[in-house]
């Protein structure tokens, strides 16, 4: 079992780091020449200025900056395209607030981070004390949504939440948007890009998201079903050598409910799940020197895991997870035709697991090897090699 981990342990430290920084991307120059290349991730916290390309795997690391390129991005993931806009440079923490309700404009050349590319479009620009989202309705002009805290005379904060009647004005050719939709919006990703989503979605347009476009925990709920391949060998008991026993490989089945959160870095690529699912084993039989030995194994068990997914494009990614899985309740029984009755086991330390998976929008497929001990409930005096190998299919309902 130690070796087992070890193994487990290496693999997925390979994968880890095998998963360089440097991903497909392209970047446009101001000529509009398009150079398609490998960029570096570095999940930008605030917008970049500039970035590191390399031409091929095995080139030099060159630097591309803001002077010499309109538009970059990492395939599927990310894309950020320069603009000069005017954005509000006003400051948004407390101490800093003014008594001014206006915006404090200044006209900048950035490069803004697309987050929704569609008929209406949201983009979004973050430095050191400023967050600010912008927006436009087809290849319109970008601006920004207008969004200030300021002190009033009374010492209170006030709130400017002028984007609110921005997007009622640029949306009031889609009917089904009420003025309710309007009013409940919040200044964030989330509530931002619902209202374009739905405007888009309303007047019949497709609309192109980002991965990484989520800074936020996020949650799934998954509902699985499959298979388990059980393998049990050199069953050994310490002492009787006539209740030894090679068992081989059966076919039972397994239902679980998985939860799923997805952690808010490295562009949404790693998250951290939990299962509660239902193992089924069909009994197996065997022959000893002493004749029949029947084995069956019924349980309840808690995986808990890790995820790390390698997006393949928008729609598609492979994923890997190591994890551990607790017994809550387990029947497990040993039948040997010399005896008269039976001998009942447990998985007493739960056992780790290591599997991989395809993820087609909310569709997935899985793959898992699980390795552990069992049969020392009653008796200690046995030992055992246990494998399951389970596929199973998931459908994202959350």
């Amino acid at each position: 079992m130690k070796h087992n981990l070890t193994y487990i342990v290496l693999l997925v430290t390979f994968f880890s780091f095998s998963q360089t920084k440097f991903e497909k991307g392209f970047f446009i120059k101001n000529n509009s020449e398009r150079v398609d290349c490998l960029i570096k991730n570095e999940d930008w916290k605030h917008n970049p200025d500039k970035f590191s390309y390399k031409l091929t795997e095995n080139s030099q690391v060159n630097i591309a900056t803001i002077e010499n390129v309109k538009e970059f991005g990492i395939n599927n993931i990310s894309k950020y395209i320069k603009k000069e806009v005017k954005i509000d440079i006003s400051l948004n923490h407390v101490s800093n607030l003014s008594y001014l309700k206006e915006s404090n404009w200044e006209t900048r050349t950035v490069f803004l981070k697309v987050q929704l590319d569609g008929k209406s479009s949201l983009y979004f620009y973050t430095s050191p004390g400023l967050n600010r989202y912008f927006y436009n309705i087809e290849n319109g002009e970008i601006i920004q949504l207008i969004y200030k805290r300021y002190q009033t005379n009374e010492g209170k904060i006030g709130v400017n939440e002028a984007y609110k009647q921005q997007l009622y004005n640029s949306f009031l050719d889609c009917k089904d948007l009420k003025i309710d939709d309007f009013n409940g919006l919040s200044y964030n990703s989330a509530s931002l890009s619902k209202i374009i989503l739905d405007y888009n979605s309303c007047l019949g347009g497709d609309t192109f998201r980002f991965e990484n476009d989520n800074k936020n925990l996020s949650f799934r709920f998954k509902v699985k079903g499959g298979i388990n391949s059980t393998t049990v060998n050199n069953l050994v008991h310490a002492f009787i050598p006539n209740r030894n026993a090679n068992f081989g490989s059966v076919l039972g089945f397994r239902l679980a409910l998985e939860g799923e959160l997805v952690l808010p870095f490295n562009n949404n690529k790693w998250s951290i799940f939990l299962e509660l699912a239902k193992v089924q084993e069909s009994s197996m039989e065997t022959e000893n020197p002493s004749g029949k030995v029947k084995y069956t194994y019924d349980s309840f068990e808690i995986p808990m895991s890790i995820r790390h997914y390698m997006y393949l494009n928008k729609d598609s990614k492979i994923s890997i997870h190591l994890g551990h899985a607790w017994d809550i309740s387990s029947d497990l029984q040993l039948e040997y035709e010399i005896i008269n009755g039976s001998i009942t086991g447990s998985s007493p330390s739960g056992s780790w697991f290591f599997g991989g998976g395809y993820h087609f929008k909310k569709v997935s497929a899985e793959l898992r090897l699980n390795t552990k001990a069992v049969f020392e409930r009653n008796s200690s005096a046995y030992s055992s090699n246990y494998t399951n190998l389970s596929f199973t299919l998931g459908y994202t309902i959350l």
